[in-house]
C-alpha cells in the first residue's frame, strides 16, 4: 500500500509471524512503513491521527468491536476514511455446525447490517456496509484455478 500510493503507513498485528512476514515483503522497497506487534484493543494513537485506517478480515477476532470504532473514529482525521473487510454471518442465527465453529475459534461475527449500525454508533456518518461474498468467491476461484496450473 505505501509504495502504491506513495504514503506513510503505520502497520499493526498481534501476531510476531504476520509482522516478520510482512517486513521481508518490505525488504528493498521504497515506502514508508513503521511495523508494530501490538493489540490494537489496547493501542492508542493521538486524536486526528490518519487519514485512512484499513483493516483487513481482523475484526472478526475482536470482541468489543463499538470500542475499536470509536477509537477509530477519534483516530481519523476530519474526512478521513475506514475501510474493513471481515467475514460476516448471515442474519439470524446460524447453524449449529456453524455456531461451534465460531465458538471453538472464538470468533465474534456479526450480520453485515449490524457491522454497519455499529459504524454508525461509534459516530462515522456515511457508511456503505456491504456483502461482497460473490466477489471473494469469484478471487478464491481464480486464485484456486491459478494454483492448478502451476502444480
Amino acid at each position: 500500500m505505501a509504495e502504491h500510493f506513495d504514503v506513510e503507513v503505520v502497520a499493526i498485528d498481534l501476531s510476531i509471524n504476520m509482522v516478520s512476514i510482512a517486513l521481508d515483503r518490505a525488504i528493498g522497497r521504497s515506502c514508508s512503513v513503521e511495523f508494530e506487534i501490538v493489540d490494537c484493543t489496547k493501542k492508542t494513537y493521538p486524536d486526528s491521527t490518519f487519514d485512512v485506517i484499513y483493516s483487513h478480515d481482523t475484526i472478526l477476532h475482536i470482541q468489543d468491536k463499538p470500542t475499536l470504532f470509536r477509537s477509530f473514529f477519534k483516530w481519523l482525521k476530519p474526512g478521513g476514511k475506514v475501510l474493513i473487510t471481515d467475514y460476516c454471518k448471515s442474519s439470524g442465527p446460524p447453524s449449529p455446525e456453524f455456531e461451534a465453529y465460531i465458538r471453538q475459534r472464538g470468533y465474534d461475527l456479526h450480520d453485515v447490517e449490524a457491522y454497519g449500525q455499529m459504524l454508525k454508533d461509534a459516530g462515522f456518518d456515511e457508511v456503505i456496509a456491504e456483502d461482497r461474498t460473490e466477489q471473494l468467491l469469484a478471487i478464491v476461484s481464480y486464485l484456486l484455478l491459478r494454483r492448478s496450473a502451476t502444480t
